[in-house]
């Protein structure tokens, strides 16, 4: 399957990448850079933004059915 997709071909490439910079440098040309990409790592911080909402569906949800519960007695009580 590697082959067929043509992993085994891209395995094959070396280490680095090429990053447009803006303004366009005179002389512009390749210039070597390292080869490791230095992301930021927010995944803290979209684990407890989604962990958050998920708690505040929770309330919102046991809000709603406190109050289908309250309208249901309340028609009870008066038929």
């Amino acid at each position: 399957m590697q082959h067929a997709t043509g992993i085994d071909e891209a395995s094959k490439a070396l280490p680095f990448f090429i990053e447009l910079e803006a303004p366009v440098p005179a002389g512009a040309g390749p210039r070597p850079q390292l080869d490791q990409v230095n992301l930021r790592n927010d995944h803290l911080q979209y684990a407890i933004t989604w962990f958050a909402l998920a708690g505040v569906m929770v309330v919102m949800f046991a809000v709603w059915l406190r109050g289908q519960f309250r309208d249901e007695r309340k028609s009870e009580t008066i038929s």
